[in-house]
């Protein structure tokens, strides 16, 4: 979109862009689909949200809109600069409108938690929390929390027991979380039987000292990335209860 070249994707840009389509009539929104507020620039008055995998160049699983799959994505803000920009050069597709969101104080504040609330719900939408399950949650930041949450207030589950080892994460969960332990706390007498088990610590030893507590069809997600391994040493706990 940088059509005078000048480092920036703003409003100068659109009479350059009107001669490169050949003189033809130019709808801004549709040559800039993060244009909200179509007046030829992406400024904060946007307010646009990102998907963290930025595609690279697309492939077909990204086309197909499987973006966390492709190969060549790159997590904003990790692997390439971004997210906390005033203006960010990514592909429209990884954009969402929060005008409406982001209109007030405690709006833009729940704005900036959209990645990670989105993260925990289709991590307890995939592992089929529902009513009666009982639900361990590895970890306590910003997407392990609200997997607790979500566990508990949406989705229903009986029991959800919530690990993490810092203690003012621990406070902070427990005006939502009932049961929330230090680690070794937990181990010593964990729940006998677990329905769901959400890793969002990066600590992968965590799924394999609960995983001879999972029961028949238990379901496990993985959320963290930490370049640790994992190992499961109850292959035949995992085939006999799969």
């Amino acid at each position: 979109g940088d059509f005078n070249t000048d480092g920036l994707v703003d409003g100068e840009d659109v009479p350059d862009a009107v001669a490169f389509y050949v003189g033809a009539l130019m709808n801004p929104q549709a040559e800039c689909a993060s244009d909200y507020n179509t007046n030829g620039m992406l400024d904060p008055a946007d307010q646009t949200a990102f998907v963290v995998n930025l595609l690279n160049p697309p492939m077909f699983l990204c086309r197909r809109g499987d973006f966390n799959q492709c190969l060549r994505a790159r997590l904003l803000g990790l692997e390439k600069d971004g997210l906390f920009g005033t203006v960010v050069d990514v592909p429209s597709t990884l954009t969402h409108d929060v005008r409406q969101l982001a209109m007030t104080d405690a709006g833009l504040r729940a704005a900036a938690c959209v990645e990670p609330a989105s993260v925990a719900y289709v991590a307890c939408e995939s592992t089929r929390v529902s009513g009666g399950d009982v639900v361990v949650v590895f970890g306590a930041g910003p997407i392990g929390l609200y997997a607790a949450i979500f566990s508990q207030l949406i989705f229903g589950a009986a029991a959800v027991h919530l690990v993490e080892p810092v203690a003012f994460r621990r406070t902070f969960a427990g005006q939502w979380i009932e049961r929330v332990y230090d680690v070794e706390e937990f181990f010593a007498k964990p729940p006998r039987n677990v329905d769901v088990v959400i890793e969002a610590s990066g600590c992968l030893g965590n799924v394999n000292r609960i995983f001879r507590r999972i029961n028949a069809n238990g379901r496990v997600a993985l959320l963290a990335r930490s370049g640790m391994p994992l190992a499961l040493d109850a292959v035949d706990h995992m085939i006999t209860n799969a």
